[in-house]
């Protein structure tokens, strides 16, 4: 079984990265909560393999999972042709990211079988396409979008609607 996690890659960084005080707290809150449902999830469905575009494992090594990187080196998109600021056009940012879901499945392809039990963490955006392609051939999955939980409320939102400030 795969079961896929489609976050905001801010989420993944478990250091703070806010640069205004008043928001730390509530990065904080958003990490641990993600940390804890994915360890949840190690512990529960007996991940042995955690696959993630946009990080480096170290919780794969807590948890004693094995861990691959999926997402698509910097070298190979632009060999493929996809430009550095591919996402800022429409157009380019969608076949950019077909190219680049293509190489995740392709990895987890090569990497696992049909009864491993593997943790997917990637961007949201890519969440729907990954899980379709696996799904194409006979993968079973389950996903679930990290960031419309009730406990993701990040601290651009909360600012916006008045209730942080910068």
């Amino acid at each position: 079984m795969i079961f896929i996690f489609g976050v905001d890659h801010y989420m993944q960084n478990y250091d703070l990265t806010s640069t205004v005080k008043e928001w730390e707290d509530v990065e904080r809150l958003i990490k641990e909560r993600f940390y804890n449902e994915i360890q949840k999830m190690i512990r529960e469905k007996q991940i042995g393999l955690i696959a993630e575009e946009c990080k480096e494992g170290t919780l794969a090594a807590e948890e004693d999972c094995k861990y691959l990187e999926i997402d698509m080196p910097m070298k190979l998109r632009r060999a493929v042709g996809i430009a550095d600021d591919y996402e800022k056009r429409d157009e380019e940012r969608l076949h950019g990211y077909q190219l680049r879901e293509k190489h995740m499945y392709q990895k987890l392809a090569e990497a696992i079988t049909l009864n491993d039990r593997v943790l997917v963490i990637c961007g949201r955006e890519h969440l729907t396409k990954l899980r379709d392609l696996l799904i194409q051939t006979n993968y079973p999955v389950c996903t679930r979008d990290m960031t419309s939980e009730d406990w993701f409320d990040p601290p651009w939102e909360k600012a916006k609607r008045g209730e942080l400030f910068y």
